[in-house]
């Protein structure tokens, strides 16, 4: 039944484009056709709205996408991937129970209710409200669970911490000081949240931890042993790549190493940070060029790290970061007073900013957080 409201759309729409050819030849339009097209593109929307109360997942990402566009086949394009994704959240494999025993995972409490009193923001999260909110301290490294903020700080040089910040208006927390842990491992390099097993992951120096935030408190384990710097880390749906100098190592759920990859890069590149999908790795890279500047690229590289496409952004620094909604979209936010969004095709778009930021952090597919060493995040909706 839905499917038939969608091709009455369509039709509409191709008489709709007859229209705007007829008005460009003779310059007669018939406004009815697009007063009716506009009438069921309404009622589309009103059949959709009702749905965020049924699902509880991020609508704009979980649920298939109908393009729409002038002079096309008959049928509408349905994006396959969304489909896959749909399909990984209704039928999620279960996890093979010896596997839970040895997992470095087995000792961390689940509750049975966790899951039913869920909520996920939509993507009018940050609409109709402030653009910038506080934290209780200096934001070093930062990444959402999909609603809040979990970040790092180095305020204080002898003691890093840790915080939760509360985006959220209808948290009693909203707004209060920020929950905080002094972090005493080594100093925390790279964060994301890896929406798989529901933790943030952190990588340092001396190895990879999960960190669970719940009932306001931090419950730090390690994960994964190593030594080796510089470290960066990335996930898709069912793996983590930790990226270390000439090698990516593959990790599953349970943090038990699958395969590793050798990459190497010229002495005149260096990669600052990297993230990945479930089809395409992003890499994020600074040449150096003429009177010591960085150019900042973006290269796209398939699961074999086979390049496919290089981007280039312009001017960059250190501590820029790349993110992605998990589809087709990647952010960078490279110190400036803009950052870009991306995809793999090459398109780029370029979104100006209040202030500078060079931190940045994906809370759902159309809105993102940015920040730069300060005590306030930027909230965006794109």
């Amino acid at each position: 039944m839905f499917q038939k409201f969608v091709d009455d759309i369509e039709e509409q729409l191709h008489i709709f484009s007859a229209d705007i050819e007829a008005f460009v030849k003779n310059s007669l339009f018939q406004s009815a056709h697009m007063e009716k097209l506009l009438e069921k593109i309404n009622e589309l929307i009103q059949r959709l709205f009702p749905l965020t109360a049924i699902r509880e997942y991020d609508l704009p990402s979980t649920m298939p996408k109908y393009e729409f566009k002038f002079n096309y086949s008959p049928q509408s394009k349905i994006d396959e991937k969304q489909d896959r994704e749909e399909s990984k959240t209704t039928e999620q494999p279960k996890i093979d129970e010896q596997n839970r025993s040895d997992s470095p995972l087995s000792n961390i409490e689940t509750s049975e209710s966790e899951n039913s009193d869920c909520w996920f923001p939509d993507e009018n999260y940050f609409c109709n409200r402030d653009k910038h909110e506080p934290t209780s301290y200096t934001v070093n490294c930062m990444a959402s669970d999909g609603i809040n903020i979990m970040y790092s700080t180095i305020e204080d040089p002898q003691h890093e911490r840790i915080a939760y910040c509360y985006l959220d208006t209808n948290d009693p927390n909203y707004r209060q000081a920020d929950p905080d842990r002094i972090w005493h491992q080594s100093r925390i390099v790279d964060m994301i949240w890896w929406d798989n097993i529901d933790l943030f992951v952190c990588a340092t120096g001396n190895g990879i931890y999960t960190v669970e935030y719940l009932d306001e408190r931090f419950r730090i384990l390690n994960v994964i042993k190593n030594r080796l710097t510089p470290v960066h880390i990335a996930a898709n749906t069912d793996y983590i790549w930790v990226r270390v100098i000439g090698k990516i190592m593959i990790y599953n759920t349970n943090f038990q190493l699958t395969r590793s990859i050798n990459f190497s890069l010229p002495r005149s590149l260096t990669l600052v940070s990297f993230c990945l999908t479930d089809n395409i790795v992003a890499v994020a890279l600074l040449r150096r060029i003429e009177n010591d500047r960085d150019l900042l690229n973006i290269e796209f590289y398939d699961f074999n790290m086979k390049r496919r496409k290089r981007i280039r952004l312009g001017l960059g620094e250190n501590s820029c970061v790349i993110r992605t909604d998990g589809n087709d979209r990647f952010y960078v936010a490279m110190g400036q007073q803009k950052f870009f969004i991306v995809s793999s095709n090459g398109n780029k778009q370029t979104i100006n900013l209040g202030k500078q930021a060079s931190c940045l952090t994906v809370v759902n597919s159309r809105s993102i957080v940015l920040t730069k060493s300060r005590s306030d995040l930027e909230l965006v909706k794109c």
